[in-house]
């Protein structure tokens, strides 16, 4: 004869928020796409041009050599 077991009464808690969902996760990448056309990548072409401008009527060396790693590192982020 089976023995009958008692089902427990265990309640599920689901946090409403950490659900993620296809749509969610889309508009997220989206809105970080949208921010980095219009914010992020003006502002760094603007520091890029600025930099540039700026290397043209430097004579120090060391601040010339200083200036093109970062118009190098701004390209490598505005690449990316």
């Amino acid at each position: 004869m089976p023995s009958f077991k008692h089902k427990t009464n265990k309640k599920i808690t689901l946090d409403e928020k950490s659900i993620v969902t296809l749509d969610s996760k889309h508009k997220e990448i989206e809105s970080e796409f949208y921010d980095n056309n219009n914010k992020t990548i003006p502002e760094l072409r603007a520091l890029k041009r600025y930099y540039k401008k700026r290397l043209e009527t430097e004579d120090d060396k060391i601040i010339r050599i200083e200036m093109i790693d970062l118009v190098k590192d701004i390209t490598l982020k505005i690449c990316i």
